[in-house]
């Protein structure tokens, strides 16, 4: 697993809109936060988004850029991004390369039901079934059910500031510890 401190892993990603984004930044540009979603289907990526979405104008204003990138094709991402009017760039790898690049755990759907039970016990996880309208096969497309959420700061040099592997397809974004991260100057990222 990656760690604080450690260089980002290259990465070239295009968004479904707009250009191509590189890790680490090109020179003179700030931050960029990371985030690694499931697929649009499931309703923690969707909650994960909306999170995200909510704190987009806290990074903006500190210059970091925030970066989604889901396990769903493109055109899923294609419809899911204007319906939700993200903000922020979204990019597909239905390959998995990005999850392979930065060491992301791969779940079946049985461990990742459970970690969410677990997490938020089965109250909470059909809640956010009904709230995002989700139905099991939805968006699989005959594929494993994929990887486990995570985020990364990565600084304007290239180095990993912030590293968090979920635990459960549940786990959401710490944005306010992701937030004072990228806070310049800030210490025990």
């Amino acid at each position: 697993m990656l760690r604080p401190g450690d260089a980002a892993p290259a990465l070239q990603v295009q968004p479904v809109f707009g250009t191509q984004i590189r890790l680490p930044p090109i020179q003179g540009q700030g931050a960029t936060l990371l985030l690694l979603v499931r697929r649009l289907g499931c309703p923690f990526a969707k909650e994960s988004l909306a999170l995200a979405q909510e704190w987009f104008s806290e990074f903006d204003r500190l210059g970091v850029t925030v970066v989604a990138i889901t396990q769903s094709g493109i055109e899923l991402a294609r419809d899911f991004v204007p319906r939700h009017q993200l903000l922020f760039p979204l990019a597909t790898d239905p390959e998995g390369s990005v999850r392979e690049r930065y060491e992301i755990e791969h779940v079946g759907m049985e461990k990742a039901l459970m970690g969410a039970l677990a997490a938020r016990g089965p109250h909470g996880v059909l809640n956010a079934v009904l709230a995002h309208r989700w139905l099991p096969g939805t968006d699989v497309q005959n594929r494993p059910h994929g990887q486990l959420p995570a985020e990364f700061l990565v600084s304007r040099e290239g180095e990993l500031r912030y590293v968090h592997y979920a635990e459960s397809i549940s786990d959401m974004p710490d944005m306010e510890a992701l937030l004072a991260c990228a806070t310049e100057g800030s210490e025990g990222c």
